[in-house]
């Protein structure tokens, strides 16, 4: 149940993270990298214990469901049930992905079971490390040039990213990590940045969006760029074939395995155009799940994106590997036809490590709308039943922003050519 007493001291965190980001920018911080992870652990940390009574469906189902599997060398992604009423059925967890983020989650689990550390608290740890991991190789993006020291610290104390791992206890600051280390590994060593990319891919299947930016970062060389291609197809491929020895998962169930991957979709369409979608249609919030996505809609959505991305491939064409990140992270959010609050940070460290005028008020707009979702909205259904439709419709907002940010970084690589090409034209005699 939603408690201004509670709020407060949440908001409290956030709102700190907010002022220190911009106090960062106007003052031109440039603090140690030990004081940027002292500083985003104590935000994550302070966060995570305050939100002890914030149940996300999906960290507390199936998640701790998939720690408990994995302990117990089950199947992730289907396993027999003990059900006398269905016996030997083929029962899902809830569990979509590859298994590179099981493994923290039977860790985390087994701290749980031993009353180590509450779920609540064991969930977040993997998450936290890793957004921890992210804000020093926001750093690595910017570059020598951009201020690194000013940009990682401004990731520690992005709200988004700390409501994403200390709220919800999401899997994407894993992805982001391996995403983040694919994009800095490529520049020098291709077949590493493959890897670490297929690993973000074997995580969570989304960072497979940000394969263009690995192979723009990978050079000019079409041979580093094939390897980057084998490479980040090869991890996932072999997690796979590998599921009966590293999840217990039988042979004669990889087929049922490979369509639970392939089958899954977002359940939510509260956001942007598909909201506007439910709501002309009249569909009833609902305070767990969101809105279902109809067939429909997911179907237009899949083409809507796929459409967008393709535009900026050719818009971004001679953008640099960080600007694509961005821009590609960027446009799913604002096509997107499934939405959870935890994709909000999937731009988030190309925006801060290439940030234009329009970056932090994005970003910030961004947290406020993601701590209404976590911190009231999540807490009370009844609120949920009544501000939910508002709330959908608050995210035309966000989007107009984001479209700000995104026209402002795309028109920098086409100053930046024109300018190029008029220092290269030869002097002419008047």
């Amino acid at each position: 149940m939603f408690s201004w007493h509670e709020f407060v001291p949440r908001a409290s965190i956030l709102l700190l993270g907010a002022v220190l980001m911009i106090a960062a920018e106007r003052r031109k911080w440039r603090p140690s990298l030990w004081v940027t992870v002292a500083v985003a652990l104590a935000l994550r940390g302070e966060m995570a214990v305050l939100a002890y009574d914030i149940r996300p469906y999906d960290t507390f189902h199936f998640f701790i469901e998939v720690g408990r599997r994995v302990l117990a060398h089950q199947d992730l992604l289907n396993h027999k049930d003990d059900n006398p009423l269905l016996p030997g059925a083929m029962v899902s967890s809830g569990w979509s992905y590859l298994p590179v983020y099981a493994w923290p989650l039977g860790a985390m689990y087994w701290l749980f079971k031993h009353h180590v550390l509450p779920w609540y608290l064991a969930s977040k740890l993997a998450p936290i490390a890793a957004d921890t991991v992210v804000a020093g190789l926001v750093g690595k993006l910017a570059g020598p040039d951009r201020a690194p020291e000013l940009r990682r610290f401004q990731y520690a104390c992005n709200p988004i990213a700390i409501l994403v791992c200390s709220v919800h206890g999401q899997l994407e600051p894993v992805c982001l990590a391996f995403a983040a280390g694919a994009l800095i590994a490529a520049r020098r060593h291709p077949v590493v940045g493959g890897l670490l990319l297929g690993l973000a891919i074997g995580t969570k299947t989304w960072p497979a969006l940000l394969l263009p930016a690995v192979i723009i970062a990978a050079g000019s060389s079409w041979r580093a760029r094939a390897w980057v291609v084998v490479t980040t197809v090869a991890v996932p491929v072999v997690l796979f074939l590998t599921l009966p020895l590293t999840t217990g998962a039988a042979w004669s169930n990889l087929g049922s395995d490979a369509h639970v991957i392939n089958g899954y979709r977002s359940i939510t369409g509260t956001w942007g155009w598909t909201a506007l979608a439910d709501v002309v249609d009249g569909t009833t919030p609902d305070p767990v799940h969101g809105q279902g996505l109809s067939p429909v809609l997911h179907h237009v959505g899949t083409a809507l994106l796929l459409g967008s991305v393709l535009l900026v491939l050719w818009c971004w064409r001679r953008a640099d590997s960080v600007a694509m990140a961005a821009a590609l992270t960027t446009t799913f959010l604002v096509v997107a036809s499934g939405f959870g609050a935890q994709y909000l940070v999937w731009p988030t460290p190309f925006q801060t490590a290439r940030p234009n005028r329009w970056t932090i008020p994005v970003q910030l707009l961004g947290g406020a709308y993601a701590g209404v979702g976590y911190l009231m909205l999540g807490l009370s259904p009844e609120g949920y039943q009544r501000w939910a439709t508002t709330w959908y419709l608050c995210s035309f907002v966000v989007i107009a922003v984001l479209l700000l940010a995104l026209v402002a970084d795309q028109r920098k690589p086409v100053v930046q050519r024109r300018a190029h090409a008029r220092l290269s034209q030869p002097a002419t005699s008047g």
